[in-house]
């Protein structure tokens, strides 16, 4: 009788839902995926030649910048939380970013 009554609630609670009670089971990300989707960023930029870059960590990043002379000048890898800065070897900066990897 338990079982019957057990499977009834569950037959319901799919019917109702849509499958959404099976949802999480079926899109369960690894800790590895969800630590990644985790690691969050924000750049700034601090003045006509350089460019400041902050990550939480998890995934390997760097800030990098284009230059007023048509390159791209970029600061080291990281994989740890922290600030990283990227300058223009010559002219101004004209867009920064962070990469992420």
């Amino acid at each position: 009788m338990r079982i019957r009554r057990t499977f009834a609630l569950a037959t319901a609670a799919v019917a109702l839902g849509g499958g959404l009670a099976l949802a999480p089971a079926a899109s369960a990300a690894s800790s590895a995926e969800t630590g990644a989707l985790a690691m969050s960023c924000s750049t700034s930029k601090i003045s006509n030649y350089r460019a400041s870059g902050w990550c939480s960590g998890g995934r390997d990043w760097r800030v990098g910048v284009k230059c007023t002379d048509g390159q791209h000048y970029y600061s080291g890898i990281s994989s740890g939380r922290g600030t990283k800065y990227a300058a223009c070897g010559n002219g101004k900066v004209t867009h920064y970013w962070v990469d992420q990897w």
